[in-house]
């Protein structure tokens, strides 16, 4: 991936371009507000940043759609006066020396108290926090959906959880499991819902295709709105 600028109509840009075997020009702003534009071999510089130039309406919208959450999530060290969304709501970080390691949620805060109070431990502490409460939820989510699929999956599904980098959740019928983004736990509770529902759904249908669409339509008929929340609200996290 090199990092690329030019300046157009008096806009300076900046992006990373990454070479890669498709037919088309695409790009994407990441979680960091990086423009990234993956291009074909044989496309010059000059037409893909003409593109991107196209398209500043798109990189504008998205930044802009990314600081507004950012706002409410600022984590870089994991510290006092950092903050985070947890299930939709701003919550702040509360870190200091204590003479054992205890992490709470009180008052709409997230206490981190430390022995060793590091970046380091205070990260890992977080991590921790953030992971056995996504899997707990999680799973007391699934235990009250389940029961709505249970004609096609005989036995409750067991959910593994984790950070992914490009997706929300996956789901492995044949081994009975579903995967869930840890991440997930930032969004509203309703929008976990819908990705949980939505893997529960491939059991059923595997793939993308319009009878997978048309089941999870019954099964959650505003699956659309939930899917459009979540992907332009959340959706710069992962």
């Amino acid at each position: 991936m090199e990092r690329q600028d030019f300046i157009k109509d008096g806009y300076n840009y900046e992006y990373y371009l990454i070479r890669k075997s498709i037919k088309n020009v695409r790009m994407t702003v990441d979680s960091d507000m990086k423009i990234i534009v993956s291009a074909p071999t044989y496309v010059s510089k000059r037409k893909i940043e003409s593109f991107i130039h196209q398209n500043k309406a798109f990189i504008d919208k998205n930044i802009s759609k990314r600081q507004g959450v950012l706002e409410h999530h600022n984590i870089k060290e994991f510290k006092t006066g950092e903050y985070f969304l947890l299930l939709g709501e701003k919550t702040r970080i509360v870190s200091k020396k204590f003479f054992e390691n205890k992490v709470f949620i009180e008052d709409d805060a997230l206490f981190i108290l430390l022995e060793e109070n590091t970046f380091e431990e205070r990260k890992k502490q977080f991590e921790r926090f953030i992971k056995n409460t996504a899997k707990k939820l999680f799973n007391e989510m699934l235990d009250e959906k389940y029961p709505y699929f249970s004609d096609k999956i005989k036995q409750k599904p067991k959910i593994t959880i984790r950070k992914m980098k490009t997706k929300w959740g996956s789901t492995n019928p044949s081994k009975n499991k579903i995967t869930l983004n840890t991440t997930l736990l930032y969004a509203p509770k309703n929008l976990i819902e819908y990705v949980i529902i939505h893997e529960l759904c491939h059991f059923y249908h595997l793939n993308h295709s319009k009878e997978y669409y048309n089941f999870l339509y019954k099964v959650m008929p505003d699956f659309k709105e939930r899917r459009k929340a979540l992907r332009s609200k959340y959706g710069f996290l992962i």
